[in-house]
């Protein structure tokens, strides 16, 4: 059900219908006593169980104590009219899936930025013992400025359990899970897996898993079949991006990363293309004049200091 224009939630007016689905509606809101002060307030759909709601209640708790640059911060979360809501901060520039609908491939830095911002916001949260489990493009929203921020912590627990979903939100959800959470056993490296799916369709297009037409064989795709090969789709890619993405998506959260940050930090340098040394490339604070010998074990090059009238050799190991 649509609210109209005006409704009253708390201390915020609803002004426009941002989104809807089957677990909730997403409105532009505006506070009563703090014109122009606007917060986006997700309203619940469905009945909620007394306990779903108090189990609501204590994630918000949680995640209300979130506060990083690359989090939609969670102001409140009540109960009126008989509907349960949270109220968030406005997150202005849309959600990620928008500027990249599925389908559409991304080049590699705007893809890597993505992956810094989301993975600093992911370890934070982690190392509060706090794990997103519905990590996804639609989560993923902009700022005014442009950075990224994850939304929706904590609401994982409830709308995974939803009735009211509908079989499009199932199915976004599913494409992202990890193998352990069709299991209900959900983990720090599951958000990881979530964002290795996301690389590897933001470079290729599409996941690796989507069910082949069939949305129930989705949980069994993710628990028992190996993604198809990056380097098959993408034959220009650097190898080294296919073994660190692959290693995120292990079936076994153990064999992932040990942590999300090493994730990130591992695709930033495994997409740096191998150092090929040639005259007027520079090193550090000199630049390569000429080689003055090769060898099995290493090439020598004569080197010109950048901001100083000095020269050095420069022995470059191979191997």
């Amino acid at each position: 059900m649509v609210r109209a224009q005006g409704t009253q939630f708390g201390d915020y007016r609803l002004v426009r219908l941002l989104g809807e689905g089957g677990f909730a509606e997403v409105y532009e809101a505006e506070h009563v006593h703090l014109p122009g002060l606007k917060a986006a307030i997700k309203l619940l759909k469905g009945s909620f169980t007394p306990q779903q709601i108090e189990e609501l209640r204590r994630e918000a708790l949680v995640v209300g104590k979130l506060d990083h640059p690359h989090i939609v911060r969670l102001l409140t979360f009540s109960i009126e009219q008989d509907t349960p809501y949270l109220v968030m901060a406005y997150a202005q520039g849309g959600a990620l899936d928008r500027k990249h609908p599925r389908g559409t491939r991304m080049a590699l830095p705007e893809i890597l930025a993505y992956v810094r911002q989301i993975a600093a916001a992911l370890q934070y949260a982690h190392e509060q013992r706090i794990s997103h489990r519905d990590l996804k493009p639609a989560n993923l929203l902009f700022t005014q400025d442009g950075r990224v921020q994850i939304a929706d912590f904590g609401i994982a627990v409830v709308s995974h359990s939803s009735r009211s979903r509908t079989m499009q939100e199932i199915v976004g959800t599913w494409v992202y899970m990890a193998p352990e959470q069709f299991r209900g056993q959900a983990e720090p490296a599951s958000d990881q897996y979530a964002m290795a799916i996301m690389v590897y369709q933001w470079l290729t297009g599409n996941v690796p898993f989507n069910g082949n037409g069939n949305m129930y064989l989705i949980p069994q795709q993710h628990k028992e079949e190996p993604p198809s090969s990056l380097g098959a789709k993408l034959p220009d890619l650097l190898p080294g991006i296919e073994d660190v993405v692959m290693k995120a998506l292990a079936k076994d959260p153990k064999e992932r990363f040990a942590t999300i940050q090493e994730f990130a930090e591992a695709l930033s340098e495994a997409s740096r293309p191998p150092f090929v040394p040639a005259p007027g490339q520079c090193l550090g604070d000199y630049r390569l004049v000429r080689k003055l010998g090769e060898g099995g074990f290493a090439e020598v090059y004569e080197a010109e200091h950048l901001h100083l009238e000095t020269r050095a050799a420069i022995k470059l190991l191979k191997g």
